[in-house]
């Protein structure tokens, strides 16, 4: 990702190009130019940008990691996520969780928006 940001790559909607697009790029079998539909493969419809053998690689990865344990659990009980409205953009707030510089973690309600950082909001967390 740092590769494309240094670069200067963009999708084509002016981005920078995500790490998630590349995963989705190289797990998408029609890039190596086999369809499958109704259970019928059809070869060579579309042009190959990616060899077998890195579509070989991207798939045994996935299926390692799609054991792999989640990295991190949440252990506070969010209950009133989705339910708070934020009085200055009336967007949800759900819960989130921080830890200070003594290593204490403090569970709070903060805005949908300031996490997502989708619009300016001035709400503070509670």
């Amino acid at each position: 990702e740092k590769y494309f940001k240094e670069c200067e790559y963009r999708n084509r909607d002016g981005q920078t190009i995500s790490l998630a697009a590349i995963y989705r790029a190289l797990s998408n079998q029609k890039y190596t130019g086999t369809v499958e539909r109704q259970g019928v493969k059809y070869d060579n419809i579309f042009p190959r940008l990616i060899l077998d053998e890195i579509w070989n690689i991207v798939c045994k990865i996935h299926e390692e990691n799609k054991h792999a344990p989640s990295r991190k659990k949440e252990v506070f009980n969010y209950l009133l996520s989705g339910k708070l409205i934020c009085g200055d953009c009336n967007q949800k707030m759900v819960g989130i969780s921080g830890t200070s510089k003594t290593g204490d973690t403090h569970y709070y309600y903060a805005c949908l928006s300031r996490t997502r950082k989708k619009i300016n909001c001035n709400g503070k967390p509670i």
